[in-house]
């Protein structure tokens, strides 16, 4: 397969048109240079400058809207981020397998509502930070996702770290060798239904199916229930949160995917992302979440 360069791309995250609440500040949507100034899906704000997604950044308001800076790069933000960082003189990939049995890297960049937007270290980088990033900007369906990093030509071994954010807080760490299309273990999370716009309930499996040496569509499937497991930040408790969160608000598919996605990180141990989340969503009514104070 031929390797594919930077796909240019901007993910636009605007929770309604009032204004939003996130740490206190009251955020007018319409404020800030560069266009609106919009949230991303874990209640933080994205940029508000003129540095596009791939250009190097050291901190987030230098991005245009609906972007981040992740490891010293603008990325997008999204509904679901799933962020690779390394800083090895080598073509790592970025894979994720969607629940729909879709992978998305480097050879097929747009699937399932996810877009590889940033593909670094395709040919020859140097040292330093480097990352990729798969985003999902309007919505990531529910189900189980499986993520891995492989080492296309080789050229040196490293570590490397992966942040999910937005409805799925996680972060995976691992290593390769140098050696040609040498996979990593496949990390499992679970986005629980009703993500749809932005929002829902997650929990995760810290797990991996064992070391796989070509990183195929088939052998990154999870199970079938949600399990908070051994990746960082994760809860010990087995948790469906699928089934454990209610539709509260059936009529208002917004408000309704808040309130689950509160309901998942109650359930699951998160407080401090059970707050974060009711809080960004303070403007379109989550206190009346049961799960938010």
């Amino acid at each position: 397969m031929i390797k594919r360069g930077l796909v240019g791309y901007c993910a636009l995250l605007v929770l309604g048109a009032a204004a939003c609440v996130v740490q206190g500040e009251s955020i007018d949507p319409d404020e800030g240079a560069g266009g609106s100034y919009v949230l991303d899906s874990n209640g933080g704000s994205t940029g508000r400058g003129t540095k596009e997604v791939g250009d190097l950044c050291s901190e987030t308001e230098e991005c245009v809207p609906g972007s981040i800076c992740f490891n010293e790069y603008c990325v997008g933000a999204g509904t679901l981020r799933v962020s690779l960082a390394f800083s090895v003189d080598s073509d790592f990939d970025l894979h994720l397998l969607t629940p729909s049995g879709t992978e998305i890297f480097y050879d097929n960049t747009t699937a399932a509502g996810g877009d590889l937007d940033v593909d670094q270290c395709v040919s020859s980088c140097g040292s330093g930070s480097h990352v990729e990033n798969i985003v999902f900007a309007n919505s990531a369906a529910s189900g189980n996702y499986s993520v891995w990093v492989e080492n296309y030509n080789g050229r040196s071994a490293g570590s490397f770290s992966i942040e999910v954010a937005g409805v799925v807080s996680r972060t995976f760490q691992g290593s390769l060798p140098a050696s040609s299309d040498a996979a990593s273990e496949h990390f499992t999370f679970t986005v629980a239904g009703g993500a749809g716009n932005g929002a829902g309930g997650s929990s995760s499996s810290g797990g991996s199916s064992g070391s796989s040496s070509g990183g195929s569509s088939s052998s990154g499937g999870s199970s079938g229930s949600s399990t908070a497991g051994s990746s960082s930040g994760g809860s010990s408790a087995q948790v469906d949160c699928e089934s454990s969160c209610p539709s509260e608000f059936p009529n208002d598919a917004q408000l309704d995917a808040f309130c689950r996605m509160t309901c998942c990180y109650d359930l699951t141990g998160e407080t401090a992302a059970r707050q974060q989340t009711c809080l960004a969503g303070e403007s379109i009514g989550t206190s009346s979440c049961n799960h938010c104070p």
